[in-house]
């Protein structure tokens, strides 16, 4: 695009990719921590200069930012089990869920099933370039350098293959459903309701 003589040139008279690599460039410079640390989203700066950089920039701050999500797994003293979920997503506009690449799940087990109390989280990426998804699993942090921990993780391996298998059966159905860009509140309801009695 020419511009006229004295006319100042904006962010929005570059070319598209070049603004989208800016907008990158400012969100994580804003936020280091982006998927490593914070929780919750705090939009940045950038995407509250005008509505056209907010249209452009906020997919991409969504699409960058790992929603974590705290499940749990508590039983009585008469062995019953029951989960109990801080369903804060629900509170997100259903376009900025959609917007969602990565997600944090992490099963805390609070009761001494395993001599302490164990987190395990599964971080999930979905990748629109080929409609798939992948899991990884690992320990909340602490428990296995902690030098006073009592139990195996080998005791885990029946509670880390119920949740993997629950998470891919949750994901494909959701894939099959409508495919990656259409994550709603109720998918993240459904990866996280894992049913407890799969846990007997």
């Amino acid at each position: 695009m020419a511009l006229s003589e004295g006319a100042q040139p904006s962010l929005l008279d570059l070319l598209r990719e070049f603004r989208e690599h800016i907008y990158t460039l400012c969100l994580w410079d804003q936020q280091p921590d982006l998927t490593a640390h914070r929780r919750r989203p705090y939009e940045p700066p950038i995407t509250r200069v005008s509505k056209a950089t907010r249209d452009e920039a906020l997919p991409l701050y969504y699409e960058a930012f790992t929603m974590t999500v705290q499940t749990n797994v508590k039983c009585d003293s008469h062995g019953n089990i029951w989960l109990r979920t801080k369903r804060w997503h629900r509170s997100l506009p259903s376009v900025k869920v959609s917007w969602l690449r990565s997600m944090r799940l992490r099963f805390g087990f609070v009761e001494r099933y395993f001599g302490e109390p164990v987190t395990m989280e599964f971080t999930i990426r979905l990748s629109k370039r080929d409609n798939g998804f992948t899991i990884e699993h690992s320990f909340g942090a602490g428990w296995f350098s902690d030098v006073h921990r009592t139990g195996d993780p080998a005791a885990c391996e029946k509670e880390v293959l119920v949740l993997k298998n629950h998470l891919t059966s949750g994901l494909t159905k959701y894939i099959d459903e409508g495919g990656i860009g259409k994550l709603q509140a109720a998918d993240i309801d459904r990866l996280v309701d894992v049913d407890p009695a799969a846990f007997d």
